[in-house]
């Protein structure tokens, strides 16, 4: 149990640190960055990374996918699959692990966790664009208890 405890206490000090890592790119530069051809991230991380991009009204599909909040999941994904091929061959773990290393950042409400930062997000962005036209998948926008469930 203390092993446990001690390799729990080692992801969750992860956890604040990539979710402070990625606080320091959303607030460290300005809204749009992630739209330069140099930069080399996949689609969930740009909308994780520059979540600001979405109130810029040409960048409508952007914000249908940020609004979408279908992509916090693969984020989880992608970093439980990065944790557990950092520690694959030196513990024993399985999807077990996986799954609860998914949740563990997923559902994170500290203070400074990232789904509370993700729930001041979403209301900052929909204030931002509500003087935009609403778009196709907006009219047909998921009720907000099953967004916030997802969240």
């Amino acid at each position: 149990m203390e092993t446990r405890d001690r390799r729990d206490g080692y992801i969750a000090t992860l956890i604040d640190e990539l979710v402070q890592l990625a606080s320091g790119y959303q607030q460290g530069f300005p809204p749009g960055w992630s739209l330069n051809p140099e930069t080399e991230l996949n689609e969930e991380e740009c909308l994780w990374l520059d979540p600001y991009r979405a109130t810029f009204e040409e960048e409508y599909e952007f914000r249908e996918k940020w609004l979408w909040m279908d992509w916090p999941e693969r984020i989880g994904e992608r970093f439980a699959g990065w944790l557990k091929g950092q520690l694959e061959g030196k513990l024993l773990m399985g999807d077990v692990e996986f799954r609860h290393w998914k949740k563990e950042l997923l559902l994170d409400e500290s203070e400074s966790g990232w789904a509370r930062e993700l729930h001041k997000q979403c209301h900052e962005i929909h204030q931002r664009c509500k003087k935009f036209p609403s778009t196709k998948r907006e009219d047909k926008e998921k009720p907000a208890k099953e967004v916030e469930a997802k969240v």
